[in-house]
């Protein structure tokens, strides 16, 4: 079994320029027209925020925005590949 230490998680972060606040905002308020694709709105995002890249993430990680809030965590293999569900 694979357990996580606190430690692990908090001390392993990554940050982005982003704020999470902001950008919650921006998506709840953003309506996608009929006639525009889901690459165009992700591309209005992008145009806003920046890409943030972390590269392939092996280890457990919290992402951070540029205030140190929690945005997510990253627990690579944490779920047996035979539960993942491909998108």
């Amino acid at each position: 079994m694979f357990y996580i230490s606190k430690d692990l998680i908090i001390h392993n972060g990554d940050s982005t320029m982003w704020d999470v606040n902001r950008f919650a905002e921006k998506v709840k308020n953003t309506k996608v027209k009929q006639s525009e694709s889901e690459a165009d709105a992700d591309k209005k995002l992008l145009d806003d925020f920046g890409h943030a890249n972390f590269g392939y993430l092996t280890e457990p990680t919290t992402i951070l925005d540029q205030q140190g809030r929690v945005m997510v965590w990253a627990l690579p293999g944490v779920l047996h590949p035979k539960r993942l569900v491909r998108l």
